[in-house]
């Protein structure tokens, strides 16, 4: 058993997927999956477990007439014939979903756990889909429900508006101007006649 986990932990960092089988302390033979998540972690995922005694003859992946790929075990049956039991089939790629990420499915509300699946291959170079699940850590983003109301003016309607305001704008300008034209002209002639009225009553004192 040490002899089997030290070449296992020696293949392990060369092998991105495969299945392998072992004992356990109590004699069952055990199916393992062995991958590699996207974050380079090796996972292991127990496919079956055989009673103590039984005959296990191999471990086999092969790919059927519609793409998926199919992991068999063939065991003895005791009387010399070979059984075959498939423990697990990994639907075919779908076209696509190109990489090693998969198109996630469904979340059914903004924040909840994504699955999503990811591509690798095993030992033999047979394709391999695993499925995992993306939970967020931040919270949901939630979009503001827009609460006020427009009206899309037609362009003729526009640019009628915008004549009529500049022409509005222009006249209270001129308006402004005017005014400022006439408050001037009248200090100034205020001016001019408390400036004379200063200097008659200069000459007056004078004199």
């Amino acid at each position: 058993m040490r002899r089997f986990s030290a070449l296992f932990l020696l293949i392990l960092p060369f092998a991105a997927a495969q299945t392998v089988t072992t004992t356990d302390a109590a004699g069952e033979t055990v199916v393992e999956n062995i991958t590699e998540d996207v974050n380079g972690i090796p996972t292991t995922i127990i496919l079956q477990t055989l009673a103590a005694g039984a005959a296990l003859t191999q471990t086999v992946t092969t790919t059927d007439a519609a793409g998926d790929t199919l992991i068999e075990v063939v065991t003895g049956d005791g009387l010399g014939d070979s059984v075959t039991q498939t423990i697990q089939t990994i639907p075919a790629a779908q076209v696509g979903n190109q990489g090693p990420v998969g198109q996630p499915g469904p979340t059914g509300q903004p924040g909840a756990p994504t699955p999503f699946t990811f591509t690798t291959t095993d030992a033999n170079g047979a394709t391999q889909q695993v499925v995992a699940t993306f939970t967020p850590s931040f919270p949901a983003t939630v979009s503001p429900v827009q609460t006020f109301q427009a009206t899309v003016l037609d362009y003729s309607a526009y640019t009628a508006s915008y004549v009529t305001g500049a022409a509005a704008a222009a006249a209270n300008q001129q308006n402004q101007n005017g005014a400022l034209q006439q408050s001037a002209g009248w200090w100034g002639l205020s001016l001019s006649t408390f400036i004379g009225a200063a200097g008659g009553i200069v000459l007056l004192l004078g004199v």
